[in-house]
């Protein structure tokens, strides 16, 4: 009896859709570009996007470029630190939303006019500061050098069917059930639940 206020078949679709424009891209897994977007971040991104909701404008209107995006998929992926993080920072969780490559793009360009007549930096800027300290306390170079391979795990065509990832969510439910009910045992999910 799980439900979900969201159509995670859906997001799913549209988060491997995601997914495979990073991984074609090669370019976001770079070492230096990898820094560098966590630095745009932690330093530019997350506090501008803080702000944004802070003055009360709706956060599904906003997204950042795509090498933060990447970043900040995989500080999502760690929910319990990136719960902590955004507390410690903003004192409150920022939202993420899943949307498709159309939406995407379209929000971006909102973003971007907004980003650099308030910030007076470069949306795609490259630079950052090597002097820099974060005060995440989650490892977001180490993350994306691990996510790096999850596509390929997951491109193959089935997992494209919405009644297969119908499937996968069914599986999924069973997954939290089996973690409601034992909090304590480590249970490793299998590539149809993790895209879920």
């Amino acid at each position: 009896d799980i439900s979900f206020s969201i159509d995670l078949v859906q997001l799913a679709l549209n988060h491997l859709e995601f997914l495979e424009f990073i991984d074609y891209q090669r370019i976001f897994y770079n070492s230096d570009l990898v820094k560098c977007a966590a630095y745009k971040y932690e330093k530019y991104w997350l506090p501008f996007y803080a702000k944004q909701i802070e003055n009360g404008k709706n956060p599904a209107n906003f997204y950042p470029s795509y090498d933060v995006a990447w970043i900040w998929h995989c500080h999502l992926l760690s929910p319990v630190d990136y719960r902590r993080d955004c507390k410690n920072l903003f004192n409150r969780v920022l939202d993420h939303f899943c949307f498709n490559r159309q939406e995407i793009e379209l929000k971006q360009k909102y973003t971007k006019d907004l980003w650099e007549k308030t910030l007076g930096v470069s949306f795609f800027d490259s630079e950052y500061d090597k002097n820099f300290t974060t005060k995440l306390g989650y490892d977001l170079i180490s993350s994306s050098e691990r996510q790096k391979n999850f596509y390929y795990n997951v491109s193959l065509p089935h997992f494209r069917s919405k009644n297969f990832l119908q499937l996968c969510l069914e599986r999924y439910k069973k997954f939290l059930f089996v973690k409601q009910t034992f909090p304590d045992m480590f249970v490793v999910p299998c590539y149809g639940i993790d895209i879920i």
